[in-house]
């Protein structure tokens, strides 16, 4: 048998990554990338809507596995994009932050504390005699005693007020330096991170930037990229990254371009941890023009060793001491009831003023020993604080329900008081309208007396100017008599007074009308109204016709 030699095949050289069939490959790995991680997404929020519907708790739970789930495939496709086109690795760190500073406004954990602060567990005795979840016998939902910041850090942080106002002063009158000294564990970290969270509630008009320089010495290059956090957006601080091609010499120029003449708090917790070289970014920034705030915090002896301060007053002289009895009962019930406790059971006053006293006032072995303490009596007494539960839980139903009876009960009263009310506007609207209608029937039959009187006085001066006519008249009839004359005479004066006499105003005719036809009775009436009031000035007002 004859073996063919097979033909050498000429090795294809490796395409250039600018190729279109290169160009081409990158794209649909892209498109793969985005569609995975869409659907991480997309499941993700699935999962978390089809939990929602089942009840408070389980929505809460399911829409933040959802979110999770979201984030964890964002990432993912930020990772494969960045192995495709050759990019650099993300960085994460700046996620991590950013959640667990978001993750206490988020509408699940606002949900799941106003659930826990309405809806409390009821109180059940452990299975056989270990006691495994000691937190569930005080029906707690977790340990209130963990050695961490609860946020938001403005609920739960204790200062006093006047240490506070030494604080805003500092910040107000915009000095350049100052410390914050006190023991381990007495909340210096605590107080920096508050300092933060209050300074960012005013952004833009006042840079805050906290540098975490605990049990670790900060590189250069970790400062720089620390300092230009405040200014970067999610993108440049997960994926482009400019902290990493920052030139020290070009920072200061940088950080005074992004502020302008606004100030600039550098928060710096263990600043001996800042070596020396490092420390002098501080003096670049401050040479270039930049208003800048610095405030330490650490023991008073090891910041005798810092490099940052030298030469420079400290205005603050911020020392914190040692928590009093009414701090440490308020920081123990503000973490007992964001667990679904009962203010600050299971200690009393008593045993409040012990840990207190053990503890010489330091927070953080305030929580150590009440931990302890609280484990020892949820295995000690666990009977006893199952029956102090349940009977604190039997009144705290009877007190939501006298709550309810009181509220069903002023409801009541609020509509019984509007109907009332009512009534009395009623009441007062029907007394208004009578009393209205019987003034005006007053009125009515006051003009109609008047009316009345003024008829009854023209009466009388008709009837007297009539009389005088009569009178005039007769006279005349006699004197003609006397005189001589004829019947015809007479008889032509007789037919002249009956005329005057005989005949009366027509009814359908007003007075008006029968004075505008006979001016001399106008004129006869208006001489009888004058003398008719000569006379009543001069002897009583005679009534009634003659």
């Amino acid at each position: 048998m004859v073996f063919m030699a097979k033909p050498e095949t000429k090795k294809e050289e490796p395409k250039h990554p600018l190729h279109p069939d290169k160009l081409k490959e990158h794209g649909q790995k892209v498109a793969q990338a985005v569609a995975e991680g869409s659907v991480i997404v997309g499941q993700g929020i699935l999962k978390g809507s089809q939990i929602v519907s089942q009840t408070t708790v389980a929505a809460a739970k399911g829409a933040k596995e959802g979110i999770v789930a979201g984030a964890h495939g964002f990432r993912n496709f930020l990772t494969k994009t960045a192995e495709v086109l050759h990019l650099k690795k993300p960085d994460f760190e700046a996620l991590d932050e950013m959640e667990k500073e978001v993750s206490p406004y988020l509408p699940t954990e606002l949900a799941k504390k106003w659930y826990w602060h309405n809806f409390r567990l009821k109180p059940s005795v452990a299975k056989g005699n270990l006691v495994l979840n000691w937190t569930r016998v005080f029906c707690w939902r977790e340990d209130p005693f963990k050695a961490e910041m609860l946020f938001p850090i403005d609920n739960f942080f204790i200062l006093e007020k006047e240490k506070k106002t030494a604080i805003n002063r500092f910040l107000i009158k915009t000095e350049s330096f100052g410390a914050i000294t006190g023991e381990e564990g007495c909340g210096k970290t605590s107080l920096l991170h508050w300092i933060h969270w209050e300074l960012n509630t005013h952004h833009p008009e006042v840079t805050a930037c906290f540098l975490d320089c605990t049990n670790k010495r900060i590189s250069e290059a970790s400062l720089i990229k620390q300092l230009m956090y405040p200014f970067l957006n999610i993108y440049q601080k997960t994926v482009s990254r400019p902290f990493e091609e920052m030139q020290p010499a070009e920072l200061a120029q940088y950080i005074k371009n992004k502020l302008g003449k606004k100030p600039f708090v550098l928060l710096i917790d263990h600043p001996y941890n800042v070596s020396e070289k490092s420390a002098s970014l501080f003096d670049e920034i401050q040479k270039a023009g930049v208003t800048m705030q610095i405030i330490v915090a650490g023991e008073k002896e090891a910041l005798k060793k810092s490099s940052i301060g030298k030469g420079v007053r400290d205005t603050l002289k911020f020392e914190l001491e040692g928590l009093d009895l009414t701090n440490t009962a308020q920081m123990l019930r503000k973490r007992i009831e964001a667990v679904g406790g009962e203010g600050t059971y299971p200690f009393d006053q008593q045993m409040l003023k012990m840990l207190r006293d053990h503890a010489k006032g330091n927070p953080m072995q305030i929580l150590q020993l009440a931990k302890e303490k609280a484990i020892q009596l949820s295995i000690d007494h666990q009977e006893e604080i199952v029956a102090q539960q349940q009977e604190m839980h039997r009144k705290r139903e009877e007190e939501i329900q006298k709550k309810i009876m009181e509220e069903k009960q002023r409801r009541m009263d609020a509509r019984e008081k509007l109907r009332q009310e009512r009534e009395e506007l009623r009441q007062k609207s029907i007394e208004m309208t009578e009393k209205q209608r019987r003034d005006e029937e007053a009125r009515i039959a006051a003009e109609l007396r008047n009316e009345d009187a003024a008829l009854e006085r023209i009466d009388d001066m008709i009837g007297t100017f009539i009389d005088r006519k009569e009178g005039k008249q007769e006279k005349e009839v006699q004197t003609t008599r006397k005189a001589g004359k004829g019947e015809s005479e007479i008889a032509k004066q007789d037919s002249l007074v009956q005329e005057a006499v005989g005949k009366s105003v027509p009814e359908q005719k007003s007075m008006k009308q029968a004075l505008d036809e006979d001016s001399s009775l106008a004129k006869e009436l208006e001489q009888v109204f004058a003398e008719t009031e000569k006379a009543q000035k001069g002897s009583p007002k005679k009534t009634g016709r003659r």
